[in-house]
């Protein structure tokens, strides 16, 4: 596709498969530039620090993506397990059944971690706040709505690493579908 025809919001869309795919120090300018159809320089001129912006412009477009369709759609007027079944089905979608990877997963490891932890970290600490947040309104108090909303992050981010590592979607779907019933559990079935 020629540059002039190409949006940035579409070249982001285009570099987030490459790093998906090759991670953060598999993804070379050569791949990037292929996946884009954009010259090297026309990629600088879009992203002036390189490979960097290219990351955080991701990083920032997936953020932006998941609050738009996996928090946003919830109904704060449902009841609280369905408010948390509509954000796992959204998860669902947003992950494609389990078959795309996180940016956390992405951006975690080798020189990423060190360049973008900070994103990555306030990603995961809106998440917790809101869900623990949701848990505070159905009248958990603090530290345990704080504990499982953590909890559900850590279950949906593991059961996409096995899920996609297994070749098995249904782990994941599975795991999100458990996930309404675990959050809202009496203190002392959290964990059954």
């Amino acid at each position: 596709m020629p540059a002039a025809l190409t949006s940035k919001e579409d070249v982001i869309k285009q570099l987030s498969t490459v790093f998906r795919t090759h991670g953060y120090e598999g993804s070379t300018l050569t791949l990037l530039s292929e996946a884009t159809g954009l010259v090297k320089a026309s990629l600088y001129h879009y992203f002036p620090k390189g490979k960097q912006d290219m990351a955080l412009a991701v990083i920032n477009q997936r953020s932006e993506t998941f609050r738009r369709e996996v928090m946003d759609p919830i109904n704060p007027n449902l009841a609280l397990r369905d408010q948390f079944k509509c954000m796992c089905d959204n998860l669902i979608h947003f992950y494609d059944q389990g078959r795309v990877s996180c940016s956390l997963e992405v951006f975690s490891m080798g020189q990423a971690k060190l360049l973008f932890r900070d994103y990555i970290a306030k990603g995961i600490e809106n998440w917790i706040l809101r869900l623990a947040n949701m848990l505070k309104q159905g009248g958990f108090d603090e530290q345990l709505a704080r504990q499982r909303a953590i909890d559900a992050i850590v279950r949906v981010e593991g059961a996409l690493v096995v899920a996609r590592a297994a070749g098995n979607q249904q782990y994941f779907i599975d795991t999100l579908n458990a996930i309404p019933d675990q959050l809202l559990a009496p203190p002392d079935q959290a964990s059954k």
